[in-house]
């Protein structure tokens, strides 16, 4: 499993799903991901998450 952090709050997230967007959203692409402690589910655009979101280390869990 691969886990995320947000640069600037934290946390350990896991990359659930791409999306693509429809009606209003059309055009848009939004990465669906879960928090792993909570598994509370978000959503960021793909933009976003590329530029929010890194992927930590977790071979030592």
């Amino acid at each position: 499993m691969t886990i995320y952090t947000c640069k600037g709050k934290g946390g350990r997230y896991e990359f659930i799903s791409l999306s693509k967007g429809a009606g209003k959203s059309k055009g848009e692409r939004c990465v669906i991901y879960q928090d792993v402690d909570s598994g509370e589910k978000y959503h960021r655009t793909l933009e976003d998450f590329n530029e929010r979101m890194e992927e930590i280390d977790t071979e030592d869990e």
